[in-house]
């Protein structure tokens, strides 16, 4: 009895041993099969990602200062009176053009007139009494004294023909330069006091177009510059720099520019809104479509490109100026491989297959090599 126990159990180490064999030392054909089962097939293997690309080629670029503004009159002044009376005519209509001289403004001549002739009456008598007395002192039958005082009295008439022809012609209210009249503030019959105005006049060329530019860029302006402006309608038009200030606006610390633009055919009008367009330091950019333009993790504008090995790099871009066409940049090394097409699809440090293409159809012209 004793002797079949031990015969089991020799058996049931036996089966316990020759298991747990299997399991810690495992044949080399179970090996070689779960090496096989672990390792990736050749269909597994990642995906690398085909993307267009074309060389970046930078061009000569002046960016230019581009500053909001609006449009100014050069000149413009209110025709006042010198005197005081009653309009009598007013020969221009408000929006007539006239030259420098023509009469605005007419008050009534009233007594003025009288008062010319009165004097120069008397300017006449005076010259009269100045000869007699010349004559008797030097014959000696006058002193000298009296021919000095009638030199006097001779002067002061003169003296009042001038004041009285001054207040006759300041009757007459006169343009100072060429311009339009774009306010009359009086009617015929209307009293005018020395200062009232009678009509605003506005000088129509040359105009200027004003704006503020910033303290950083102003040094780089100069007055005799070259510029442009844009207005509202897409116009451009073509001007030089007359004025920059020295003092700064107290709130905003801006200077103010003032482009002088040529206004002939009087299609300028005093306050429309204009973009300035002033040309700053020269230098060189590349001009590309904003369609290649992606956002990094971070909300910052850049571009894709492929490195040397293949790999994708995303880089931040400076944008220099635009234009209906595409935008001029700055930022991607010279010769660099740019993504045009499937830059949304690729991911920065992620290899890639550069694909040269040579116009993917959104490629502006100044982008292109040459």
């Amino acid at each position: 009895m004793n002797k079949s126990y031990i015969t089991a159990g020799v058996i049931l180490l036996l089966v316990i041993l020759w298991i747990t064999s299997g399991i810690l030392f495992p044949s080399q054909e179970q090996h070689d099969t779960q090496n096989a089962a672990g390792a990736p097939s050749a269909g597994q293997e990642e995906q690398i990602a085909s993307v267009s690309v074309i060389r970046l080629s930078s061009k000569p670029y002046r960016r230019e200062i581009s500053v909001r503004g609006y449009t100014a009159a050069l000149r413009h002044v209110n025709i006042t009176s010198q005197t005081k009376g009653r309009v009598a005519e007013l020969p221009v209509e408000i929006g007539s053009q006239v030259k420098a001289g023509d009469i605005i403004c007419r008050l009534s001549v009233d007594d003025r007139e009288a008062n010319y002739q009165e004097a120069l009456a008397l300017k006449t008598q005076r010259e009269l009494e100045y000869k007699a007395a010349q004559e008797l002192s030097v014959k000696g039958y006058r002193s000298e004294t009296k021919a000095l005082e009638a030199k006097a009295l001779l002067d002061a008439a003169v003296a009042q023909v001038t004041k009285m022809k001054v207040e006759l012609d300041h009757t007459f209210l006169r343009a100072p330069f060429d311009g339009i009249i774009n306010e009359r503030y009086v009617e015929k019959g209307a009293y005018l006091k020395e200062g009232d105005s009678c009509a605003l006049l506005m000088e129509e060329t040359p105009f200027l177009v004003v704006g503020d530019v910033s303290e950083k860029d102003v040094a780089l302006l100069h007055t005799g510059q070259k510029g442009a402006a844009r207005l509202a309608d897409g116009a451009r038009i073509e001007g030089e720099i007359r004025f920059i200030s020295s003092i700064a606006n107290a709130d905003t610390r801006t200077f103010r520019v003032e482009l002088k633009v040529d206004n002939s055919n009087a299609g300028l009008r005093d306050g429309m809104t204009a973009e300035l367009l002033l040309p700053a330091e020269e230098g060189r950019a590349y001009y590309l479509s904003p369609a290649y333009f992606v956002l990094n993790s971070d909300g910052v504008v850049g571009v894709r490109i492929v490195d040397e090995q293949n790999i994708v790099r995303f880089v931040p871009i400076d944008i220099q100026g635009s234009d209906a066409k595409g935008v001029w940049l700055t930022g991607p090394a010279e010769n660099s491989r740019l993504i045009v097409t499937g830059q949304d699809f690729v991911r920065d440090g992620q290899k890639a297959n550069p694909v040269p293409t040579e116009n993917p159809g959104l490629i502006p012209e100044a982008a292109q090599d040459e």
